[in-house]
This record gives C-alpha cells, structure tokens and sequence, in this order.
C-alpha cells in the first residue's frame, strides 16, 4: 500500500455499519495502485477526497458536537498529560466500541463556529471511578455521581452565558484520584447547545451516519445519512479546478432540505448549493456538480448540512466527494543514468531560480535551472543534514529511518535506494566530501564509500572524482545502468583558495583574521558563543568573497559532470537532481543545526528528466525528501517497498492535484513543524501547537491559532494521523559511533561545538 504523507482528510476508513465503528484506519496516505507511472497517457476525473471515506476527519453535529469515543475519529483530539498517562485503549460493548478511560482526566479540544451556550452530556459505564465532572476552558459545568458498574448517560446544566466561537478544551475528570483499575468505559461525549427540539437525542455516530447501500430508485451509493437538523463539517485545501459532486436524497421521511456550504476562517459560511428534497415512495437521487473555484488554494471546511423541519426522516448524500478534471501527464521516460548531486552549506534564496536576482557566478545552475523542472516549495524533513540525506537514499522520513539527530548512525535494519540499485545490477557510486555522510552515518553500508576530507585541502575534490568514476563507468559498461550520488561541499568551510586569488579577493587590503583552512572552527566558535557581531564589516565582505568563491567552483564542477554525460550521449536518458541538505549557508554562519524554521526547511530542487521533459517547467505545488527517493527508484525501475511515502516528481511537475496535497511534516528533536500552504503549525510533545500565517507573517514570530482555529484544528489532527502512521514502521536508534579521520574531519568541518 503506498503511503503518501499527507493531512487526516485523506484517511481510508473501513465502513461499518449500523452501531459498529469503524477500526484499523490505515495511515495517512492512498493506495498507489491508481497512480500513473511512466508512459501513462491522460487518466479520468480523479476523486481526491471522498468525504465518506474520510469522515473520521470530520466533525459531526447534530444539536451540538459529538464526540465518538473509540474510533479514529478522535485521533489528535485527546490529550491525556503528564509522563505517567496511560495510551487510551479501545473495549466492546454490544458491537460498539468505547473507549477505557484509564487515567483520572483527560483533554478534548473542539472548535464552535458560533457562540453558544453549552451542556455536556455522556454515555459511561463506570469501572473505579465514583464520580465524574466536566469542564471546559476550566470552567466547571458539572458532573454526577457514578454508582454501580451500569452504563448511563450523564448530563449538566446548560450555561447561563455564552462560549465565544473558537477553540476550547473540554476536560473530563473522574474522582478518585488514584484506582487500580481504569475509571470508566466511555461510548460518547456531547458538547451539546440547548434547543427546543422534544425528541429524543440519538448520537450521530460514525456507524450511524454511514449507510453503505443507500437505494433510491433502485439505483445504490454509499451514503451519508444526516437527522435534521446536523452538519457534518470536514478540512481540506481546495486544489485547482476542484468540484464537489454527490447525490442528494430522502430516506424514511416525506420531505427534507440539504445544503452545502464552504467555511474559510474568519469569515461565515458561503452557501453554494441548497436543494429541497421530497421522499417517499418516488424519491429519487438528484445529482449535483458544483465548482469550487472561488475557494482554490485556501485550506477550508466543506460543511453538509440538513436543514428543514425536524422528522424520522433522513437527507442523503450519496458517494460526497471533491474531484478534478483529467490532467495528461507528460509521458517521462525511465532513465538509465540517475546523478543526484546534494549541495551543503547553502542558502536556498541564493539560487538561480531562487534569487531575486539571477547569481552571475553560477552560469551552469542558471542553464540547468533552464533544461529542469524547478520546485519552488521543496521542503525538508529535518534542519539535521544527516537525516536528509539518509531520507534521499531511503525515502523514509526521519522518524522511520531513526537518524533524527547527529548522534545517530542509519540502522542495519532500513533497506537503502543503493543497496536496491546494487542488488538490480545497477553500478552505484557514493562520492561524500561532508563528514557528517562518512562511513560512520552507515547511509551506504556494505559498499565502498568514496570519502574526500576537508582534511586534505586542496588534494582532493569530490565532484571531479565522482565525474571520472562516472566518465570510466559508462565507457565500461555501455548498457549498464548507472547511480551516482554526490553530497558535495556546497559553500561550506573549509576554502581552498589558491594564494594568488587570496590576494586579490575583497576588502582590499583585509586585516581580519578570518582564514579560508580554518573558518569553519572560526565560525564555530563564533556560534557557540552567539557571537555574531564579533565579525567586522570587513570580515563579512571576505567571508562572503570566500562564498561566493566556492559556489562558482561547485557550479563549474556540476559542469562537468554534465559535460560527461553529454560526451558519453546519455544526457538524454539521464535523470539529473540537484538540491541540498537543507538551507544554512553564509547567513547562518553554516549552522549545521540552523533554528528549525521554513528558511533552513525550504530547500532547492531542480530537477531534469530524460528526454528533456518538463524542462522550465516552475513547480508551486509542495514536495519532500521523500519525494526524491521515489523519483530516483521509479526512474531505476527498483521495486517498491511495502510502504510507499513519496510521491514521483514528474506526477507533481505535471499538475497532478493528488490526495497527498497536503500537509508537509518535519521533525526535529521533539519539535514538529507542520506546513500546509503558507501555514505553519509547530507543536512539542505534551504542549499546544503554535500557528503562523507566512503570507502575513514570514518569520512566522506570531500566534495565529485564535484567528484560525479550524486551519490549527485540522493540521493538529493531521499531526496526530501522522505520529500513529509512523509509529507503525520505526527502527531502533542506532547510536553513532565516530572513528578518528570522521572526527578529525568534523572539527575541521566546524561541526564540533
């Protein structure tokens, strides 16, 4: 099962039916079985969200919120605190399953469109617990006793004043404080809003509001059934072209009315459809189609609601989902040379197709950036230059390959893109001048690993190896496929600058003490001490010509190997990538670890495919790490592993608006930094998550969650899917264990703080 990363929204759930709920979500992500390859021609409409498949995502209302205790819907909702919280388990009872309630209080965060006045009501069955009591934002509204071992719904008073629209944490707390055993079993929570409705309340739980075989007119689909009045309210980014497409109709009721509207935060519900339905024994499905154009590229809540006279009566709506027209991918070719070249010390803002303006020193970038297709929101996986390049060579993210840190060495366990190539009787070559990629990080293990120390200074330089590997490898094998990997010294410290070109390098007459063999120790001790302003103007002015220097020398090696393949007439059956560890050049100081931000997690990509597919074509739809790696194994034609988190870049150049548009995940320590579009959510573990807006605010220094609580609701929740479909699929922590040349190299390097 292919695996994309991507947000809740795009869950597949089993469908139960009547009281049963579903289990045994899948991870985020859809199956690639229906993903075009190479050589694919146009393909249908595509659906990239079923809203019935995905209703664990979306919340429920009916006269108030429920909150369907022991299903996936409640993932990323539920905060238990404190180091000694116990997970929360899953027990059934009478088909339904209900969740234990093993630790004396937890948290549940909702969103309120409106203000309202608010009770909570619950089904429990106690175990221990002799009391329960609810709060919500710490305002108590009330409990009840709890006797014998009985299920019952317990209930408060309504509130005498109003909650304001946004988010809110409902807190369940059960006396007394310490038992052996669980507290209780909980069915359902409602947040419920006063009303003047006389029937009895049914929860509008998951197996309630699925009905897989709905007929109308004998004609069947799966359906969403809704009580009047309800809303089922469901997040997703609108990509372009989109349109929301259902059947709508009455089920055991003479009359009924659906409407359709689309919430964007901040704003109140736009209403794009409104249909007047009749029942009985003539009722039949109505079919409707409506664009979404007006809301493309906004994160939004597509609400479907029930509306009309209260009745037994339920309104449909048959198979809901968001589709695009067709798209024909440019027809790529499989390659039979793939060269990845990982630049580090780099700035992605300095650029061709990144700078504002186009660098003169670096006329081989510029040309390439002309023959590739350029992505624009490449984003990595970690600010760790380790874990990116371990997510190139296996297309796991950081927190499945284990490397999260520098002190951590690639299992034995994770299978990599080489080891497959060499297995395939690809010829593959690792070439590394960036110590942190040394034998000792185990990215090529088992295989020889071509090592240019920044020890040796001006002996050795990486990418001419790797060029005369590469020149002397397709001469000896003309048909042989060919993988060549370089993670080349970029702009990063150490310099070897020859003494004639020292001289003559701004400031003129320079007097600092900044010297090109040892900046990277200079640099760091200037880190370590955050001391920044210690460098003169004049030290700048040098540093930057040392810069400068070294990239113009990076271009001209990228040259050459380029050069190569078009001497060996395989240009064209090539793939050619270029990027970076991540983005931490002369403004950082070379920071191996820069602040965990969008400047050090966006980096460069450009991409070349064969034939010269694609070539200018400027990319604005998000991509990852991982995206690469499975570019590269397509393109090799190696087999896929039984979990798939990438996606092919040329689907991506191409147009293609995939499930996967979605969230872009990255780790680093026990910080998580979500981005969707120009939202950013950053969250640690057991505290609540942080939102910017990068359109209003590009260093991201303040906290829009209040004003857009359902963009932060919906991206915490894609967190929470995100964490449990990785959990899954972890390796063990390898530490690292350094021998005498790597450390050596490192120090010199400047990586020894």
């Amino acid at each position: 099962m292919s695996r994309w990363i991507q947000w809740a929204a795009a869950l597949v759930v089993a469908a139960g039916c009547g009281d049963s709920k579903p289990q045994g979500t899948p991870a985020p992500g859809a199956s690639g079985s229906n993903a075009p390859g190479y050589g694919d021609g146009p393909v249908a409409d595509r659906v990239i969200f079923s809203i019935y498949d995905s209703i664990t995502s979306c919340d429920v209302e009916h006269r108030g919120l429920l909150f369907d205790l022991g299903t996936e819907s409640m993932k990323g909702r539920v905060i238990s605190r404190g180091d000694e919280a116990k997970p929360l388990e899953t027990v059934e009872h009478h088909g339904a399953t209900w969740t234990v309630a093993s630790n004396r209080s937890m948290e549940i965060t909702f969103t309120l469109p409106e203000p309202a006045r608010l009770f909570v009501s619950a089904n429990v069955q106690p175990v221990a617990a002799k009391n329960i009591s609810f709060f919500v934002d710490d305002q108590g509204l009330g409990g009840a006793r709890l006797k014998g071992d009985d299920p019952r719904i317990v209930s408060t008073e309504p509130t005498e004043l109003p909650f304001d629209a946004g988010e809110h944490t409902l807190m369940v707390r059960f006396a007394p404080a310490r038992v052996r055993d669980a507290y209780a079993h909980i069915d359902w929570i409602r947040v419920g809003i006063p009303d003047e409705i006389k029937a009895t309340y049914g929860p509008p739980t998951v197996g309630d509001v699925l009905q897989p075989e709905a007929a109308l007119g004998r004609v069947p689909h799966r359906a969403l059934r809704l009580k009047t009045p309800s809303v089922l309210r469901c997040p997703f980014r609108v990509p372009p072209g989109a349109r929301f497409r259902t059947a709508l109709g009455v089920l055991g009721g003479t009359e009924g009315t659906a409407e359709i509207s689309v919430r964007v935060d901040g704003s109140p519900p736009t209403k794009i459809l409104e249909k007047a339905l009749v029942g009985g024994e003539d009722a039949a499905w109505q079919d409707v189609d409506v664009s979404l154009d007006p809301f493309e590229g906004k994160l939004v809540q597509l609400e479907l609601r029930a509306t009309g006279k209260v009745g037994p009566g339920r309104v449909l709506f048959g198979d809901p989902e968001v589709l695009v027209s067709t798209a024909s991918p440019e027809n790529t070719r499989p390659a039979r040379v793939v060269v990845l070249v990982v630049m580090s010390g780099v700035d992605t803002n300095e650029l061709p197709g990144y700078a504002e303006r186009p660098p003169p020193h670096l006329e081989r970038l510029t040309k390439l950036a002309d023959q590739s297709a350029l992505f624009r929101k490449h984003r990595a996986s970690t600010n760790v230059v380790t874990g990116n390049v371990a997510s190139l060579v296996t297309g796991l993210p950081p927190e499945v390959h284990g490397v999260i840190d520098y002190g951590t060495a690639l299992p034995s366990s994770v299978q990599t893109l080489l080891r497959k190539a060499t297995d395939a009787a690809v010829q593959v070559g690792f070439f590394t001048a960036v110590p942190h990629t040394f034998e000792p990080a185990s990215l090529a293990r088992g295989m020889k690993i071509v090592e240019v120390s920044p020890i040796e200074g001006e002996q050795r330089e990486v990418m001419a190896e790797a060029t005369k590997w590469l020149q002397g490898t397709l001469a000896a094998s003309p048909t042989t496929k060919v993988f060549l990997i370089v993670h080349a010294q970029g702009g990063h410290p150490p310099w070897h600058v020859p003494s004639k070109t020292l001289d003559v390098l701004p400031p003129e007459n320079y007097t600092g003490d900044i010297q090109p063999r040892r900046a990277g120790q200079q640099l760091a001790m200037l880190r370590r001490k955050g001391a920044k302003a210690d460098l003169s103007e004049q030290d700048m002015i040098r540093l930057g010509a040392f810069y400068e220097l070294a990239l113009g020398d990076q271009d001209a090696a990228i040259g050459g190997i380029l050069d190569a393949l078009d001497a060996a007439e395989v240009a064209d059956q090539s793939l050619v990538i270029v990027t970076t560890d991540q983005s931490s050049g002369l403004s950082t100081l070379f920071a191996d670890a820069p602040a965990f931000d969008e400047r050090a997690l966006h980096l460069p990509l450009y991409v070349r495919f064969p034939g010269g597919k694609l070539a200018g074509r400027r990319v604005d739809d998000p991509s990852g790490v991982e995206d690469v790696a499975q570019t590269i194994s397509t393109a090799l034609g190696l087999p896929d592993p039984k979990t798939v988190w990438g996606r092919d870049l040329s689907h991506v150049a191409s147009g293609f608006a995939l499930p996967s548009d979605g969230p872009r995940f990255a780790l680093f320590a026990d910080a998580y930094s979500v981005r969707w579009d120009s939202l950013v959510f950053k969250e640690r573990r057991q505290s609540k998550g942080f939102l910017c807006d990068l359109n209003f605010d590009p260093t991201c220094s303040f906290d829009r969650r209040a004003e857009l609580p359902f963009a932060a609701s919906a991206m915490a929740r894609a967190l929470a899917v995100y964490e449990e479909s990785i959990a899954q699929g972890k390796h063990d922590r390898v530490p690292l264990v350094l021998d005498d040349e790597t450390l050596a190299a490192l120090r010199v390097w400047g990586a020894m703080e």
